[in-house]
């Protein structure tokens, strides 16, 4: 956009309006140049704050995140269970001493002493079922780590974007301001020379006013999104940190390709819900071969004041009164949950990704559309309101409507980026196998 005096003309406009050079149609040609005051203040003030690109930010959020870290040691305790389930049962050793008294003549009286030990004998169809059922499980917080990591990875993306849409309404606020301040010196001159009415001074004014009080909401925004990226890669993040990219990258189309057949199956959480699933049959399994009656195997010696006894034999539980109807009823109820779980989150996914198919070629559309004429015709618009109301034949609410305008439409252009990059970043956790080439 041209910073213009709208008292005295353009300044830097062309002299020459047929041999000017024709003005690219990039963001970053109409949200520059700024200030050169402005820009000078803000760089200065971050030129020490560290810089990091969105590479770097997503290895540290791998390397640092708390969530990372939580979801790994639920993985190593999920893993540990599976030797917890394989376990033997311990056998039962009981010790005992005991006392004889004599209640007839002749009869042995003194101290005695047993020892025995139980050792339970469980069934190889429990014992397989558990264990199958335990691996399930660490199957499913091992792919619960890479959920965890790609949206975690996406998270990232969007925040590190977003801090990039802050960082460009900030220098468009900036631009703003210093605008309407030029506009309201210049106009304050007209007024004091009497070519103008003392009623273009105070919309003058009253602009320059919103200006700052929009600068003042960009910069609490940016400072915001600064704190919501880095509440989310580490907290050893640096408080007053800068990011580095282009903002201004191609957004080329969307592969339809990814609507096309089952691009989800490989998903870390339709994963997690197969998993869920095998695991709710194994616990299933479980509970129908509990009802199979246990076994205890013993062995004791006693010893009393006239006979050393050896005893050895088998225990049996028999499922006589409790046939487990409960817990299997249970078990087969939580599978056909599992069931309908795994396929209620494969939709889930196609929907999502579907959405996030179209929100990104519509987002894309729009920048397309603003950057390829819409904006370019609102500046030209711009300057034709300018260049009247600097030859008195409109008054300065047309000039400034038709900056409005403008500057609508530039809110809307960064706007339409992000949420492409959004969209953009939620496809690639999406259908991750697919950008991977997998």
């Amino acid at each position: 956009m041209r910073i213009s005096d709208p008292a005295s003309g353009p300044v830097g406009a062309c002299a020459r309006p047929g041999r000017c050079p024709p003005r690219p149609r990039r963001l970053h040609s109409l949200l520059s140049p700024v200030l050169i005051a402005g820009l000078l203040g803000w760089g200065g003030a971050q030129a020490e704050a560290p810089r990091f690109t969105l590479e770097q930010l997503v290895d540290r959020a791998r390397v640092e995140s708390p969530a990372m870290a939580a979801a790994r040691a639920e993985a190593l305790a999920a893993r540990a269970g599976i030797a917890t389930a394989r376990a033997y049962p311990n056998p039962e050793l009981q010790v005992g001493r005991s006392n004889s008294d004599a209640r007839l003549a002749g009869a042995p009286a003194g101290s005695g002493s047993s020892i025995a030990i139980t050792q339970r004998l469980e069934s190889p169809t429990l014992r397989d079922a558990r264990g199958r059922g335990s691996e399930a499980t660490a199957q499913a917080a091992e792919l619960a780590v890479r959920a965890t990591e790609q949206a975690l990875v996406a998270g990232v993306k969007v925040r590190y974007f977003d801090l990039m849409r802050a960082r460009e309404l900030v220098a468009a606020a900036r631009q703003e301001l210093g605008l309407a301040e030029l506009i309201r010196d210049r106009v304050a001159v007209r007024v004091s020379t009497g070519e103008a009415p003392r009623f273009d001074l105070i919309r003058a004014e009253t602009e320059a006013a919103r200006a700052r009080t929009a600068l003042a909401q960009r910069e609490g925004e940016l400072s915001a999104t600064r704190a919501r990226l880095r509440e989310l890669v580490a907290p050893s993040l640096p408080a007053s940190f800068d990011v580095t990219g282009d903002f201004q990258a191609a957004l080329p189309p969307a592969d339809p390709a990814l609507l096309a057949g089952d691009v989800v199956a490989a998903h870390p959480e339709l994963r997690i819900a197969e998993a869920e699933r095998e695991r709710a049959r194994w616990q299933l399994q479980v509970e129908r071969a509990s009802l199979m009656p246990g076994v205890d195997l013993f062995l004791a010696r006693e010893r009393t004041p006239d006979l050393d006894t050896t005893r050895a034999g088998i225990g049996v539980r028999i499922p006589l009164f409790d046939r487990r109807a409960g817990p299997i009823e249970e078990a087969r109820q939580r599978q056909l949950r599992a069931d309908a779980l795994a396929e209620q989150r494969r939709f889930e996914l196609q929907q999502r990704l579907q959405a996030a198919w179209h929100r990104y070629e519509t987002a894309r559309s729009t920048v397309a559309a603003l950057e390829n004429g819409v904006l370019e015709k609102a500046e030209a618009a711009l300057g034709v309101a300018e260049s009247a109301y600097r030859f008195g034949e409109r008054g300065i609410l047309e000039y400034l409507d038709a900056q409005r305008q403008f500057r609508q439409l530039r809110t809307e252009l960064i706007a339409g980026r992000f949420e492409a990059f959004a969209a953009q970043a939620e496809l690639e956790q999406l259908a991750s196998s697919f950008f991977r080439g997998d």
